[in-house]
């Protein structure tokens, strides 16, 4: 990746509209996996990496939609 890439991604970028609708959708897919996530595995070490680690995917996910071309 070259240097825009890194100077677009540390810039706010405002979301339109329809990116808007397709992270909330995102969410709330995320949302559902959370809670299975928590109703099937017990409080433990490897369910809170699972849980940080979706978090972190999640934030990564959200990025690809507002960082996409306009």
């Amino acid at each position: 990746m070259n240097q825009d890439y890194y100077i677009k991604s540390f810039s706010h970028q405002q979301p339109t509209s329809e990116q808007l609708k397709r992270i909330e959708h995102i969410r709330l897919s995320y949302k559902l996996l959370l809670d299975d996530i928590c109703k099937t595995c017990k409080d433990s070490r490897e369910r809170n990496i699972a849980l940080s680690n979706l978090e972190n995917s999640l934030m990564y996910a959200v990025k690809s939609i507002v960082l996409e071309d306009k």
